[in-house]
């Protein structure tokens, strides 16, 4: 059905300027401060660890296009070299997953690179990348556009996304995890609001419909890359309690906000993983001056 779908060419900094407003204008945007973890005898307080998530989104060097979601390859590669100038090391979400659950281990100086919608400039200029820096990055596509632009073959750096077969490469290197970011609910039309809950939907509706949508992302991913996503980055950062309840009904073992800040997490505090916070890395302004503002 979708072959007949001709792909919309809108320049990615008009697309990702919705992220911004919504992530700290909408009432469904679930705070920090909303969350209380619950006592679990199996927290080790002294294993506690700092754990800076960064959020991108596009890499592209068309310079009309950069702004607070679109960094140049220069950019990004700056920022490969301050962290491996500085002794950080670059980890997986499901790295820190394993720490927080006790089966793994976490590196002196943990951090992770997230890359949200899974635009085509990822596998153009961030996979060459990490894999010179020998780093790893974590990607969560939009199904639903990694499946139109495999199908169109239109290819570009300023608007289209990943093809099937660019995610499977990129995953079966060991330097890319990929994540789930909906199948199609990576929109706001003044009623959708990404896999926000809508006003006046029953909560047996929502279930129904966020399930299916990311059941069907789930679905098209393994089908296609032959991963099986462990975690999930919230479209445009909208989420409630509801959709925190659901993601753990289906078997997601932790969840990307736009909540800014650094996580510390301990082995045993599971609640976190459902909320972890990130910080935006806009063009302009390396690393290095906000991991020392977050400090």
């Amino acid at each position: 059905m979708f072959k007949s779908i001709k792909p919309k060419k809108l320049p990615i900094s008009i697309c990702l300027f919705l992220t911004f407003i919504l992530c700290v204008a909408l009432g469904h945007l679930k705070s920090p401060n909303d969350f209380t973890s619950p006592v679990n005898a199996n927290i080790d307080k002294s294993s506690a660890v700092d754990i800076p998530i960064i959020m991108y989104h596009a890499v592209s060097d068309v310079t009309s296009i950069q702004g607070d979601y679109v960094i140049s390859s220069a950019e990004f590669e700056s920022d490969l070299k301050y962290l491996a100038d500085n002794g950080y090391t670059t980890v997986f979400i499901n790295d820190i997953v394993n720490y927080v659950k006790g089966s793994g281990k976490l590196p002196e100086k943990p951090i992770a690179l997230t890359f949200d919608d899974g635009y085509y400039n990822n596998y153009l200029y961030v996979y060459p990348l990490v894999k010179k820096y020998n780093a790893k990055v974590s990607i969560s596509p939009v199904a639903y556009f990694s499946k139109m632009y495999t199908e169109s073959g239109e290819v570009s750096e300023c608007y289209s996304h990943c093809t099937w077969e660019e995610l499977k490469e990129m995953a079966e290197s060991g330097y890319i995890e990929l994540g789930n970011h909906s199948y199609n609910f990576h929109t706001c039309n003044g009623t959708q609001n990404g896999i926000g809950q809508i006003n006046g939907e029953s909560d047996d509706d929502y279930r129904l419909r966020i399930t299916n949508d990311l059941t069907t992302a789930q679905n098209m991913i393994f089908e296609n890359t032959g991963v099986k996503c462990s975690f999930i980055a919230y479209p445009f950062g909208v989420y409630n309690d509801n959709t925190e309840k659901i993601v753990k009904e289906m078997g997601f073992t932790a969840a990307l906000t736009c909540s800014s800040g650094i996580n510390t997490l301990e082995k045993g505090d599971i609640e976190k993983l459902y909320n972890l916070k990130r910080l935006i890395r806009p063009h302009n302004s390396g690393l290095e001056y906000i991991l020392n503002k977050w400090s």
